[in-house]
């Protein structure tokens, strides 16, 4: 690791019966906490030296629950979970404030400006990505999926510079760039040099 990384630190996470963790899904640093999704299950959070928190949100029927934990993100404000169709909001503070019923069959999303980057399950020769407002309107998408059927993993959205964030199609050299003013998706090539994204 001291190859890939200038620092790194390991930190134990505390272990009782409330946050018995078996698969890790999903790491996400927000707001100096760590989110853990576990087994499509659960959310745990932990503080910063591994000190749980809490688990938001429950497996079941009633208000907040849902059936399968597919994706999740957390901005200042919210914690969004990502189930079948639907989109559970919850505060920082783990209160479930609203169900939002999506009409695509969204399987990840990504928190930016007025809205989320996602990943859509579509037809053959359907886009496979999304931008969805925040009321759960798809306002644009991309990428059918015959091309897409190089994505052998579940690739995140990664910020590259303010306001532009991109998509890695796997076993590949094309990103799909979306730029959160415009609001559209652009094809684009990359090289090595961090700074050198040229379109073609």
């Amino acid at each position: 690791m001291s190859a890939a990384f200038a620092h790194f630190d390991l930190i134990p996470l505390e272990t009782n019966d409330s946050c018995l963790i078996s698969d890790i899904d999903v790491i996400k640093k927000r707001n100096d906490k760590y989110y853990i999704q576990s087994g499509r299950k659960y959310l745990h959070v932990f503080d910063e030296a591994g000190r749980y928190i809490q688990k938001i949100g429950n497996m079941g029927e009633g208000e907040g629950e849902y059936s399968i934990l597919s994706d999740f993100d957390v901005d200042d404000e919210n914690i969004y979970l990502l189930a079948f169709q639907k989109l559970y909001v919850y505060d920082l503070s783990g209160k479930f404030q609203k169900k939002i019923d999506l009409e695509d069959n969204v399987r990840t999303i990504t928190c930016v400006k007025d809205g989320f980057l996602t990943f859509i399950n579509s037809a053959q020769g359907e886009d496979v990505l999304g931008f969805m407002d925040r009321n759960g309107k798809m306002i644009r998408t991309a990428l059918p999926k015959n091309e897409a059927l190089l994505l052998v993993r579940k690739t995140p959205w990664l910020e590259w510079k303010p306001n532009t964030y991109f998509f890695q199609m796997a076993q590949s050299n094309d990103l799909y760039c979306f730029d959160i003013p415009q609001k559209d998706f652009d094809k684009k090539g990359f090289v090595a040099d961090y700074d050198n994204v040229v379109s073609f």
